[in-house]
């Protein structure tokens, strides 16, 4: 009973969930696809239609195994329960409609894997592995076919997400990063980057002024790469812009350094302040001022420590008293002995 309630043999191809599937299929990429640089012999298409009728009219005995395949499909109703519980949600929905054909090269489209070859050959470790892998198995420097070519087409076809990959999905799309050919626009990275020089206040100097030039030409490519493969620059720029972000705008222009007057310390001005050593060298300077040997050996502190504790740096929060650290100490530890 449970069996004939499944095979039903008096429903049509159209109203079973072979064909229910199949006509999601032939909206979607790659599945969709009529107009494809890769197919099947005399038919230039990955269309799941196409694919049926190449089964039907080409495979011995493929229109009988089609006819099967319907025959003990289940009716449609479950496809079409599940199908409107998923385009129930405005998150799913908005992401199945970007897999069809229509909207699939703009969103979601190009070639992911040549994306990610040409990122590999970026990157000095990996770039002698990668070109020696495609010039021994798919194309040599002569243009001559390797044996595993038509493989990798069929790779280059369906792999969609190159644009995601490769960090070019066009301006205003759901999924761009903004960026624009020579990178002459910013990106989602480009983002971070400002606001972590904004908060610190560093303007630049550290990222990209000191990382990742210093770690040498790998982190160089791989920082690149970072660049153009994310994504989502509109929420980006929506949390991290420093005029309009909700996040980046919040924070004052000293950046988190600028700390204001905090009670008993007074003013401590921006972090570069708080971290001023004075002096050229700060760490000259550091040892200067902290001359305790000096100081606690009977002499005062020394001139030096007592100038660098003018300066408004770390000596002038240290500074106990009139004759500096060590004065100050000496002062605190009299017990009148």
């Amino acid at each position: 009973m449970a069996l004939d309630r499944i095979i039903d043999q008096n429903k049509a191809d159209n109203s079973d969930a072979l064909f229910s599937v199949v006509n999601i299929l032939k909206t979607k990429a790659p599945t969709g696809f009529e107009d494809s640089a890769f197919g099947f012999e005399g038919e230039k298409s990955t269309n799941i239609m196409d694919v049926i009728g190449f089964v039907k009219n080409e495979v011995p005995g493929g229109s009988s195994i089609i006819d099967i395949a319907h025959t003990i499909s289940p009716a449609a109703d479950p496809v079409e329960i599940v199908k409107g519980k998923l385009v129930g949600s405005p998150t799913i929905k908005a992401f199945i409609d970007a897999l069809a054909p229509a909207n699939s090269e703009s969103e979601l489209g190009g070639d992911a894997l040549g994306a990610m070859v040409g990122h590999l050959k970026r990157i000095p470790l990996t770039e002698p592995v990668i070109s020696t892998f495609v010039s021994t198995f798919v194309v040599d420097s002569a243009g001559n076919a390797g044996p595993i070519k038509p493989v990798t087409d069929l790779l280059h076809e369906i792999s969609l997400g190159g644009h995601l990959l490769k960090g070019t999905v066009p301006a205003g799309t759901t999924f761009s990063s903004e960026e624009v050919d020579g990178r002459t626009g910013e990106d989602s990275l480009d983002k971070v980057v400002q606001l972590f020089n904004h908060a610190t206040g560093t303007d630049g100097a550290i990222i990209p002024g000191i990382f990742p030039k210093m770690l040498g030409d790998d982190a160089m490519a791989i920082a690149g790469i970072a660049h153009d493969v994310l994504p989502a620059y509109t929420t980006f720029n929506g949390l991290l812009d420093t005029d309009t972000g909700i996040i980046g705008s919040m924070i004052p222009a000293g950046g988190l350094g600028d700390l204001g007057g905090l009670g008993g310390l007074g003013g401590l001005g921006d972090l570069t302040d708080v971290l001023d050593l004075g002096g050229a060298n700060p760490l000259d300077s550091l040892l200067g001022g902290l001359d305790l040997l000096g100081g606690l050996t009977g002499s005062s502190a020394s001139a030096e420590a007592s100038a660098e504790s003018s300066n408004g740096g770390i000596l002038a929060i240290l500074d106990l008293g009139n004759g500096g650290l060590a004065g100050g100490l000496g002062g605190a530890l009299d017990l009148g002995l």
